[in-house]
């Protein structure tokens, strides 16, 4: 989730608990998500 914040798709609230929202001007396609998340390391 932080890399995605890093990317500016989400971004992360922290209260008594975290939350995130989504910006959805700035989501990549499906296809390009899971790209992503398979390559993170």
């Amino acid at each position: 989730m932080l890399k995605w914040q890093e990317n500016g798709y989400i971004k992360l609230i922290e209260d008594n608990e975290i939350a995130f929202s989504f910006i959805p001007e700035k989501l990549p396609s499906k296809e390009k998500l899971i790209e992503e998340s398979l390559n993170f390391k």
